[in-house]
């Protein structure tokens, strides 16, 4: 924690680079002056390097950190990062509500040949978009190039969380022959009319926070589905482990669950989706967390893990 900063530092994710340096992303916790929604800009986003032994490494970014700020109206901060064969960095997350890559050299500086300035940008900042939305997922496939979903939120709808996933180079362009670059849908459980309707696009409640690309090319987006409502039902909605799987041109996999969209939700329970990794036999496990009672208290006497192989 730096007592300079209020609110302290959150780790949510960590690597090792090739000659044993521990790598870890996160973001700062808003204390009282960093949560005031007028402030203009904040220190927000972190990596952080240690050496092997544990200690801090100094020569990594400016004095064992690197450091992205971004508006104080919306969430910035980092929730995944990846070491490459290269000794390279990729790092993920979002500055002011909106989803980033970036590429760091292995000592912690913005490697500026990436996509545009060191860095791939989805969307447009939103004003309103929550603090705590933290993940975009990636993967990188056996050709180097990098898959990234993030939520792209839109000022001008209330509760629609459009989620874009989108396919990179290995130098950080857009692969503009890879599906298309917003995919949304209404819940599967969930039948309402979309609260907006645009040209290929509907709104709906997914929250992507793995993705895994199996021995096939395929790729699976792994969260949580939401489904505020559906018609006839008593109770409210809940949260549902749930996954997407995409052929390796992008296209919706409909042959993996109903339309390309699978849900491991045991009857009456709660749970999500964290994690997804592929297996050395090329098969895809995702793993999360299921509450078999759906409306238990917190804690974990009432939670217990939950995993899910795809074939």
């Amino acid at each position: 924690m730096n007592p300079a900063e209020p609110g302290g530092e959150r780790l949510h994710d960590v690597a090792v680079e090739p000659d044993g340096t521990i790598v870890g992303v996160g973001d700062v916790a808003p204390g009282p002056r960093l949560a005031n929604p007028r402030s203009p800009r904040r220190r927000a986003a972190l990596v952080l390097a240690w050496r092997p032994d544990g200690r801090p490494d100094r020569s990594f970014g400016r004095r064992g950190s690197l450091v992205v700020t971004g508006p104080g109206s919306a969430y910035t901060g980092f929730g995944q990062v990846e070491s490459l064969p290269s000794g390279r960095l990729l790092v993920s997350g979002y500055v002011g509500g909106r989803p980033v890559l970036y590429r760091l050299t292995a000592d912690g500086r913005i490697d500026r040949s990436f996509g545009d300035g060191g860095r791939a940008a989805v969307g447009r900042i939103a004003r309103d978009a929550p603090r705590d939305v933290r993940r975009a997922p990636f993967a990188v496939d056996r050709h180097g190039r990098i898959v990234l979903a993030g939520m792209v939120y839109r000022d001008s709808v209330q509760d629609a969380e459009p989620v874009v996933l989108v396919r990179l180079s290995a130098d950080g362009r857009r692969d503009r022959s890879f599906g298309r670059s917003v995919y949304a849908e209404q819940a599967p459980v969930d039948r309402q009319p979309p609260l907006e309707r645009r040209r290929h696009v509907e709104y709906y409640h997914f929250a992507p926070k793995a993705i895994a690309i199996d021995g096939h090319g395929r790729i699976v987006v792994a969260g949580k589905e939401l489904a505020p409502y559906t018609r006839g039902q008593e109770e409210p909605g809940h949260e549902a482990f749930s996954s997407r799987r995409f052929l390796p041109n992008g296209r919706r996999d409909r042959g993996f669950g109903h339309g390309g969209v699978l849900m491991t939700d045991p009857p009456g329970s709660r749970s999500m989706a964290l994690a997804a990794l592929t297996r050395p036999d090329g098969r895809v496990v995702a793993g999360g967390w299921v509450r078999p009672v759906r409306h238990a208290g917190e804690g974990p006497a009432y939670t217990a893990m939950m995993l899910t192989r795809y074939r």
